[in-house]
């Protein structure tokens, strides 16, 4: 056999799959699809959880990616439990092809490019492409790019995450940094990244090409992601699984919850803003009107269902849930029981939006030092902020034509016949009369031949006991002995 015919043989040999009749290899499909979000971040964590508790560990994990991006938080959420999985010895590859429900055809733009780094290797199927992750906000000419200190701390994210899995850092570098300057640099039979002042170091290059253009974040199709080492063609599931030498796998689809859905539209900034705006409203309303009735339960289910769907995401925990229901206690202190509005009622206030704006982010005390955790910590703050700006000015507009309204009519009329209770029931304050029952603290007493309800502001008044009249507070008269 001539050495050509060896060799073509031989070659042939590596292109057949190893074919391994083991029942135990598994594969696990998690899909990305869509905006990155909440509901991603629940669906993803729940999912590698359960990986990481289950005896018997997969062979390989596929992350499935079309998606045009999303949140900065949740994107890093996302990849620290992607990268978590390889640091407990699994394999985990991001294969980026058409989800088939018509999101972007098969891309991995701005947080999709990160979750794809994050895996180990990058698999690509024809015609998809890869990056352009410089971070955008919303302002009132449209999107606007983020400028300063949180494009490079993102850059920073990047650049490690690429190192880790051995991508090349400048090409995730110049995929957030639209003025980061890249060329490929051909040397014999090898291409090489490098920066403008990296150029010296290739004395004998052959080729010098720019990669980027200025003003444009670096987006690669399926060609040039090849050719610069960053993933490999694959057509179907069956060529990756052929890579890794798995011959009829178990596969494993996971599929996001109903809940998990339901956390994604809970959490989203418009929904959330309205169930807060709707709850500060309605509670606002039964402070207002004698008694506990359908605007109290309703704020209260606003407020809950809020919290609730931020700590189904592992935003909001139980001390925050706390802290914002501190606040509305402290605040029914001040309306009920302290006169006026002082200290009290600004703590309330306080710690209202204090625990609502820790529980919109996914740590409580912000890194001030990390551009990213501090424009979390600001975007939530401006989310809360606008929702009670937005609290303010509807109870505003109630103030003024509330009375026009017929559930709340009757109640107002309710509110005025307890007003004028209140000033009758001022003429008995100094009064004496006997306990014409116990008091444990509240019962009856006797003044003046008139029987009136009453609460004791001793522990126990005994019947027949003296007692006086001390004060009138929201149709209640309370006594001590006399």
């Amino acid at each position: 056999m001539s050495i050509l015919k060896f060799v073509l043989f031989a070659s042939s040999i590596t292109l057949l799959p190893v074919q391994n009749e083991s029942s135990d290899q598994i594969v696990v499909i998690i899909p990305i699809t869509g905006e990155i979000n909440t509901a991603q971040r629940a669906f993803i964590k729940r999912v590698t959880d359960k990986i990481l508790a289950e005896e018997t560990k997969p062979t390989l994990v596929i992350f499935e990616i079309d998606t045009p991006g999303g949140e900065v938080m949740s994107t890093l959420a996302i990849s620290d439990m992607i990268l978590n999985l390889k640091n407990n010895g699994m394999r985990t590859c991001a294969y980026i092809a058409p989800s088939g429900e018509n999101y972007t055809a098969g891309t991995a733009w701005s947080a999709g490019a990160l979750i794809a780094m994050s895996c180990s290797k990058i698999f690509m199927a024809p015609a998809t492409v890869i990056g352009a992750a410089q971070p955008i906000t919303m302002s009132q000419e449209g999107p606007k790019a983020v400028e300063g200190k949180f494009v490079s701390a993102l850059k920073k994210k990047f650049s490690a995450v690429a190192e880790d899995n051995g991508y090349s850092k400048h090409l995730a570098i110049a995929m957030v940094d639209p003025d980061y300057e890249l060329f490929s640099v051909k040397t014999e039979n090898k291409i090489s990244i490098a920066t403008r002042d990296e150029l010296p170091q290739y004395p004998t290059a052959t080729e010098v090409k720019q990669i980027t253009k200025s003003g444009e974040p670096l987006t690669l199709d399926i060609n040039e992601a090849i050719k610069f080492g960053m993933a490999s063609l694959a057509k179907s599931r069956e060529e990756i699984f052929s890579y890794y030498n798995i011959s009829k796998p178990k596969e494993t689809s996971e599929k996001s919850s109903w809940s998990e859905d339901l956390v994604g539209w809970l959490t989203s900034p418009v929904v959330a803003s309205i169930l807060l705006m709707l709850g500060l409203v309605a509670i606002y309303i039964e402070f207002k009107t004698p008694g506990f009735g359908v605007a109290g339960v309703s704020g209260i289910l606003c407020i809950l269902v809020l919290l609730f769907g931020h700590h189904l995401a592992g935003l909001a925990e139980m001390t925050e849930i706390l802290i914002v229901f501190a606040g509305f206690a402290l605040l029914a202190v001040e309306i009920f029981v302290i006169p006026g509005f002082g200290v009290v009622g600004v703590l309330g206030i306080a710690f209202i939006m204090g625990g609502l704006i820790l529980s919109f982010q996914d740590f409580t005390i912000p890194d001030f030092s990390s551009p990213i955790e501090l424009g979390a910590f600001l975007n939530a703050s401006t989310q809360v902020i606008v929702a009670f700006m937005a609290s303010l000015l509807t109870i505003t507009i109630l103030v003024r034509y509330i009375k026009f309204i017929p559930l709340v009519r009757g109640a107002l009329l309710e509110q005025q016949v307890g007003m004028d209770m209140v000033q009758q029931l001022q003429e008995f304050i100094n009064s004496t009369g006997v306990a014409a029952s116990d008091l444990r603290p509240s019962g009856k007493v006797n003044i003046n031949g008139k029987i009136i309800d009453a609460i004791s502001e001793s522990d126990y008044i005994s019947k027949n006991e003296k007692i006086v009249v001390t004060k009138v507070a929201y149709s209640n008269i309370y006594v001590k002995k006399a």
